[in-house]
C-alpha cells in the first residue's frame, strides 16, 4: 500500500475513537484504546486461522501448496486469481536482448497486458498486482504454468507478510532491536474473556433467589483467592494490585495536569457527518 492510501485507511479508522477537539492527553487514551481494539482483532484473526482450514476449490498443486502458506483470506484472493488466469490467453510472444514478452489478453478480449520474462526466470507484468498486492496476478500465472510449466509457485513470490507463520519471528524496528509485544495486548484478551464468561454467570444466576445466593458466595471465594495470589505475585496490597491490573481499554474518571484534575474526560462519539 501507498503511504496515502494507509493515511486515508488510518484515518477513517480513528474516526470512531477521536473527535477533532480533543486535547492531547485525551487524545493519547482514546488512541490507546484504538491500539488495543486493533490488536484484538489480530488476535481473533491470528485464533481463526488456527482453527479453519482454507476451502480448495480446484486440486491441483499450485493450490494445495498456498493453502498451507497463506493466510485463509489472502489464499482466497489467490485462488481467483487461478480461476481468472484460466480464461486468460496469450496472443503473442517476442523476444527482446535476454529477455522475453508475452502479450496477455483477459477474458473480456479487452485488456492488453505485458507480462516480461527475464533470463533469470523472473517475471512482471504491468497490471503491477504483485508489486502493490503482494501475490501473483492471473497473467503471470498464466506464463508461469503453461509457458513455464512451474508446478509450484517460486518462494520469491511469496511474501512472508502474507503468511500463516509472519509472527513467528521477532520484529525488529529501524536500529535492529527486537519489539517487544505490549503485555497489555495478552492482558486486555484475558479481560474480555472473563468479561463474556461472568456476563454469562450473572444472566443464569439472577433467575432464582438460590443460584443468585450460591453465585455471591462462590464470588467471596474467588475474589479472596484472586487476592491471595496476586499479592503473593507482585508483592504488593491488594488494593495495589486491582489498580495495575485494570483493563487498559478502560478510561479513568479524571486525570491530573499539574496538580490540577481534569475532570472533562468525555467519551470518543465520532465526527459529525456534514
Amino acid at each position: 500500500m501507498s503511504s496515502t492510501q494507509l493515511s486515508e485507511s488510518f484515518n477513517a479508522y480513528l474516526k470512531d475513537f477521536i473527535q477533532s477537539d480533543h486535547n492531547l492527553m485525551q487524545f493519547f487514551m482514546h488512541f490507546d484504546r484504538v491500539l488495543c481494539e486493533k490488536r484484538y482483532k489480530e488476535l481473533q484473526a491470528e485464533y481463526a486461522l488456527g482453527q479453519k482450514l482454507p476451502r480448495v476449490n480446484i486440486k491441483v498443486k499450485i493450490i494445495e501448496q498456498v493453502a498451507d502458506v497463506y493466510t485463509n483470506k489472502i489464499y482466497e484472493e489467490f485462488q481467483d486469481e487461478y480461476v481468472k488466469s484460466l480464461e486468460v490467453n496469450i496472443e503473442k510472444t517476442e523476444i527482446c536482448g535476454e529477455s522475453t514478452i508475452y502479450t496477455v489478453l483477459d477474458s473480456d478480449g479487452v485488456k492488453v497486458r505485458k507480462v516480461i520474462v527475464e533470463c533469470d526466470g523472473s517475471l512482471t507484468c504491468n497490471c503491477r498486482k504483485f508489486e502493490m498486492k503482494g501475490i501473483l496476478c492471473s497473467h503471470c500465472l498464466k506464463i508461469l504454468r503453461e509457458t513455464l510449466k512451474f508446478k509450484e509457485i517460486p518462494s520469491e513470490y511469496i511474501l512472508k507478510r502474507w503468511t500463516k507463520k509472519a509472527r513467528a519471528e521477532n520484529v525488529k524496528d529501524r536500529c535492529g532491536h527486537d519489539i517487544k509485544v505490549d503485555v497489555r495486548l495478552h492482558q486486555t484478551s484475558r479481560f474480555r474473556s472473563l468479561m463474556a464468561i461472568f456476563r454469562a454467570v450473572a444472566c443464569r444466576a439472577s433467575e432464582s433467589e438460590e443460584t443468585y445466593n450460591l453465585t455471591v458466595e462462590k464470588a467471596d471465594d474467588l475474589i479472596a483467592n484472586i487476592e491471595s495470589m496476586l499479592s503473593a505475585k507482585f508483592n504488593m496490597p491488594f488494593s495495589d494490585t486491582i489498580e495495575q491490573e485494570s483493563p487498559p481499554d478502560t478510561c479513568p474518571e479524571s486525570f491530573e495536569v499539574d496538580g490540577v484534575p481534569d475532570t472533562n474526560v468525555v467519551q470518543a462519539k465520532g465526527l459529525k457527518r456534514r
